[in-house]
Order: structure tokens, then sequence, then C-alpha cells
């Protein structure tokens, strides 16, 4: 506690100014890096849903390609 008195001012600093069109601007490319990030999420779920259809491993460990499924039972 004796250091945060030593903080106490007579001048306190003044307040930072509020620059709309900074803000406005800042706030636009947060939204653009959120899109970014959602079309390279979503480029990697259909990329990955893609690999599992070509692949698709069968009883015996061996993998079967899309074209060659077969039943097992």
């Amino acid at each position: 506690m004796v250091g945060l008195t030593s903080l106490l001012t007579s001048n306190p600093p003044m307040p930072p100014k509020f620059n709309r069109r900074r803000a406005v601007f800042v706030l636009g490319k947060i939204d653009e890096i959120l899109a970014w990030e959602q079309r390279k999420e979503t480029e990697r779920d259909t990329k990955f849903v893609e690999l599992g259809a070509l692949s698709v491993r069968g009883a015996g460990g061996t993998v079967l390609e899309a074209g060659e499924l077969e039943v097992i039972r």
C-alpha cells in the first residue's frame, strides 16, 4: 500500500481524446482479421472432410480409395 500512495499527484494526467475516425478504422481492421480467420477455418475443415472422403480404412487396416468402397461384413 505504501507504493500506491506515491502515485497520487495534484495534477493528474489528462485522459486520451477519442478519435472516432481512428476507432472506426481499427474496428474495421479487426473485422477483416476475424473474417479472414473464419475463411481459413472453413477451408481447413473442408479440406479435412474431402481428405476423409477420399480414403477410408478397411477392416485389415488397408486404405480403400473412394472408387473401391465395399461393404465389409
